[in-house]
C-alpha cells in the first residue's frame, strides 16, 4: 500500500499535526540553534588587556610586561 494513497483518507496536515508542530518541535530548534552557534563567541580569543592603575607609579614598564601580569 502506497502512504500517498493513504494521506487523504486520513488527513494530510490538520490541526493536531499544526499544534504538534508548533508546541513540541520549534521550541526544540531554538536550544538547538544556540548550541550550535555558542562555538562562535566562546572559541574567539580577543587580544585584550587591562589597564592595571598600579603601574602607571612605574616608571619604566612595556605593554608585554603589563599584558602578561597575572
Amino acid at each position: 500500500m502506497d502512504l500517498d494513497a493513504i494521506l487523504p483518507d486520513v488527513g494530510e496536515f490538520g490541526s493536531y499535526q499544526q499544534l504538534l508542530l508548533w508546541f513540541v518541535l520549534l521550541p526544540g530548534v531554538l536550544p538547538c540553534g544556540f548550541h550550535a552557534y555558542n562555538q562562535l563567541f566562546m572559541a574567539a580569543k580577543p587580544e585584550h588587556w587591562c589597564h592595571v592603575p598600579q603601574l602607571d607609579a612605574l616608571a619604566n614598564y612595556s605593554t608585554d610586561f603589563a599584558k602578561n601580569i597575572r
